[in-house]
């Protein structure tokens, strides 16, 4: 199974993201905090011009880029379509 259709498919308790080729689960104390500490993450570690994105644990998808000022809310087929 590749890495996107593993953060696709795969349930998490805490918010994920995925950027770089990699996903790694957002495990912080606060929960209200892992969304916000999710995107400074991938904005830190990520190329220009390049895209990640964030997990919900209600499995609701945010693509996060340097373009954007806010993440924006995306669906499944939006983000496939980012790898075709």
């Amino acid at each position: 199974m590749d890495l996107l259709t593993q953060f696709l498919n795969t349930k998490y308790n805490n918010h994920a993201v995925f950027y770089n080729g990699k996903i790694v689960e957002i495990d912080y104390t606060d929960k209200k905090r892992e969304f916000k500490i999710g995107c400074m993450r991938i904005i830190d570690n990520l190329p220009i011009n390049s895209i990640g994105f964030v997990k919900t644990p209600k499995s609701e998808y945010y693509i996060i880029s340097h373009s954007c000022k806010s993440a924006k809310k995306i669906s499944i087929d939006e983000i496939k379509k980012h790898f075709e």
